[in-house]
């Protein structure tokens, strides 16, 4: 599931949030090695994580996170810093992963 909200034209980033099985979340690792200066990825341990930390209030997306946390997922945040990392995160294998986006 992919879902983009609160669109700003004059913001420099985006704020995702991915899903992964333990034996999925290695690829996308190596694939962040090499493009640290525009992708800074951070683990999201529990569903307060994405409430609190991440400022999310949307019940639907909260649901969407809580099930794949119930089902064992690993979720992590990415703040992608530009262009080229909104490219990288959206048009890569990795885009399935993604269960909610948002401008920032």
């Amino acid at each position: 599931m992919r879902i983009k909200s609160d669109f700003v034209t004059n913001s420099s980033s985006t704020s995702y949030i991915l899903s992964f099985k333990e034996n999925e979340i290695h690829d996308f690792k190596e694939f962040m090695k090499y493009f640290t200066s525009a992708i800074y990825p951070q683990d999201i341990n529990n569903i307060d994580d994405v409430i609190h930390e991440f400022g999310i209030d949307n019940e639907e997306v909260i649901e969407d996170c809580r099930h794949e946390i119930d089902d064992g997922k690993i979720l992590i945040q990415v703040e992608v810093s530009d262009e080229l990392g909104f490219g990288l995160m959206e048009c890569t294998k990795f885009e399935k992963f993604i269960v909610t986006s948002s401008n920032q």
